[in-house]
């Protein structure tokens, strides 16, 4: 099985690391499937 990269916010684009803030804010946390689909954006 292939392992999956996961991105650090700082990695991603600014759209999406604003996206990824406001998920933060709401969950608490960044789950790691957020932050890999960030990162095709």
């Amino acid at each position: 099985m292939k392992t999956i990269h996961v991105p650090q916010k700082e990695q991603l684009s600014s759209e999406s690391q604003t996206i990824l803030e406001s998920v933060e804010k709401k969950m608490g946390k960044i789950p790691n499937l957020y932050a890999t689909i960030g990162y095709s954006f």
